[in-house]
């Protein structure tokens, strides 16, 4: 699988085609498709509805397979997230949830077992909320699922 690096910030709403195709002239990625790739990136920048436009691209097909970001970045994660692109942050560690203590919190166990699947839903959740719970914005409900990852529950 081909990996593209850059050392600028991409805006997924303003730097990339419907298509996964680099439309910024001034970005180092400029023409070059991000569809199907490893992606190593700092960090995305723009807006909040970046996140919206990367799961449109997953689900059409012209995302990246995996995105490596170098710092914890709310915008790609989530997107991420929704659309089932593997997300790493340099220097963190996935942490799978372990499913009895997802029990613990009443949720059924098919539903459980179903979110640790291939996609692994709840380890890149993990990973975010381990991330963005740190930030005021963040703290109001995801909280709680921390503290799942932290072994607190």
């Amino acid at each position: 699988m081909e990996e593209l690096f850059t050392k600028q910030e991409i805006s997924w709403l303003d730097d990339v085609d419907k298509e996964g195709k680099i439309i910024n002239p001034k970005h180092e990625l400029y023409g070059k498709s991000i569809a199907n790739t490893v992606l190593h990136m700092p960090a995305a920048s723009g807006s909040t509805v970046g996140a919206d436009k990367l799961v449109y691209l997953s689900v059409t097909g012209h995302a990246p397979k995996k995105i490596v970001l170098e710092r914890a970045d709310p915008i790609t994660m989530w997107g991420a997230i929704m659309g089932k692109i593997d997300v790493e942050i340099k220097g963190k560690e996935k942490k799978p949830l372990d499913i009895s203590k997802v029990e613990k919190l009443g949720i059924d166990p098919e539903i459980a077992e179903l979110l640790q699947g291939p996609a692994s839903f709840l380890a890149q959740m993990s990973l975010f909320l381990q991330t963005m719970c740190k930030y005021p914005a963040f703290l109001i409900r995801p909280c709680s699922i921390q503290a799942l990852s932290s072994g607190a529950i």
